[in-house]
């Protein structure tokens, strides 16, 4: 495996991206926060995440996410993810589809925009990077979805990091 390029940064979505929510979708949509946190449990990680992370080395990462901070903190702490950036709903305005969160995160991270590879599960994480300057890639867990991503495996191959 080559060593990857350290200054290239990936940022992740968090819900339907970066962990597995959508069993809980309907409860965050009511902001039933209480019984989302109880919740917890019901969501999951997509296949190979450990080893995804683990596999970006050194490499500069983070999450963008439209959701609160709070439950967003929780929601990596319940996975075991400690990611060095996070930013969340209330850290940057507007909010996505605007690339300001991206360009928020990638600032905080140190490096150029256009060093950045966003991966999402929405449009409006493609529109955001794309207009950050972001190289941008869509993943699907729960349906094949033309040009859409389908393995962290690919992610890592966006990257030229090549298989684990």
């Amino acid at each position: 495996m080559a060593e990857p390029n350290a200054d290239v940064a990936v940022l992740l979505d968090l819900d339907d991206t970066l962990v597995l929510t959508s069993t809980i979708a309907d409860l965050r949509s009511a902001r039933r926060w209480t019984d989302v946190y109880a919740a917890f449990s019901q969501t999951s990680l997509p296949p190979g995440t450990d080893e995804f992370l683990r596999a970006l080395g050194r490499r500069p990462y983070g999450v963008v996410t439209t959701s609160p901070r709070s439950y967003a903190e929780r929601l990596l702490r319940h996975h075991q993810l400690d990611l060095p950036v996070l930013v969340a709903y209330h850290d940057a305005s507007p909010r996505k589809p605007h690339p300001r969160p991206l360009l928020v995160a990638a600032d905080r991270l140190g490096v150029e925009p256009n060093r950045c590879l966003h991966v999402g599960d929405q449009a409006a994480d493609d529109v955001a990077a794309l207009a950050a300057g972001m190289r941008s890639a869509l993943i699907s867990w729960s349906e094949p979805r033309h040009g859409y991503l389908r393995s962290w495996d690919q992610v890592l191959a966006l990257l030229s990091i090549g298989p684990r």
